[in-house]
């Protein structure tokens, strides 16, 4: 994972920005539920109860079945900020490789344990295409390389930066400005 100093020095021109998201790299990186929170922007939660939004962001890290490691998660780029009214914008390219372990089924034999180990891999290459899963056999864990961007957003209802997943014509869009929208690009493999 890149350090503050990394960021810093990658990012002069925008400190507080390189800052918070330093420090939301290690939220998600140490699976902090309230620092991710923390550094969601606010208006989501006018929405989403802040307390179902902790219990939907641990379960997508661990439950029963799966659980779900961030092993690296790398700052790619920072795009150009947009103002609108009295926001400000800006696109952040990441990379992450995360590790997914699935219970096994215990009453499976080997043949119908490979049988899935195949349909999932192909399912996950399907999603995130094929040169960026893979399984490890000796951690019994699928790895996947993650690209995706998230938007920092400074604004009156968020005075310090936070940030919003970006998939394009997902839920979350309803938080940005179309005319911001407008500009922001695909994450990297959409």
């Amino acid at each position: 994972m890149q350090t503050l100093a990394q960021l810093l020095e990658r990012f002069p021109a925008q400190p507080d920005l390189a800052k918070r998201l330093w420090f939301f790299l290690e939220a998600m990186t140490q699976e902090d539920y309230d620092g991710i929170l923390l550094l969601t922007y606010p208006a989501i939660f006018d929405v989403v109860p802040k307390a179902v939004m902790r219990e939907k962001i641990m379960a997508s890290f661990d439950d029963d079945e799966t659980s779900i490691a961030i092993d690296s998660f790398e700052i790619d780029d920072i795009g150009p900020q947009l103002t609108y009214d009295a926001g400000h914008y800006v696109q952040v390219f990441y990379t992450a490789l995360m590790s997914l372990r699935l219970q096994e089924d215990a009453e499976a034999d080997e043949e119908r344990r490979q049988e899935r180990k195949a349909f999932l891999l192909r399912m996950f290459k399907a999603f995130y295409g094929d040169g960026n899963i893979w399984y490890e056999e000796n951690t019994g864990r699928y790895c996947i390389y993650h690209k995706k961007s998230v938007i920092g957003i400074l604004d009156d209802r968020s005075p310090q930066w936070t940030f919003l997943s970006y998939q394009p014509g997902s839920e979350l869009d309803r938080f940005i400005p179309s005319a911001v929208l407008d500009q922001m690009q695909p994450p990297p493999g959409e």
